[in-house]
């Protein structure tokens, strides 16, 4: 079992769309996919910067954790 080590950012970002700021890879699947699912659309509704091109800093943030979660799980 692995443990995603987050920032104090993430950890405000998670904690904002009330979700776990504790994160390991002995979440059952459910819980770990809706995490998942939250952060995509996090970063689809709130993350997209003004130009349409890249992410902002919160969809920035969110795709830090995705690819943390995505480590974790190699």
């Amino acid at each position: 079992m692995a443990t995603v080590e987050l920032t104090q950012r993430q950890k405000e970002l998670m904690a904002s769309l009330d979700l776990p700021t504790i994160l390991d890879t002995g979440m059952d699947d459910d819980q770990w996919f809706e995490i998942i699912d939250a952060l995509g659309d996090e970063i689809q509704t709130h993350g997209i910067n003004e130009a349409g091109d890249g992410t902002n800093e919160r969809g920035e943030v969110c795709r830090q954790i995705l690819d943390m979660m995505a480590d974790a799980e190699e």
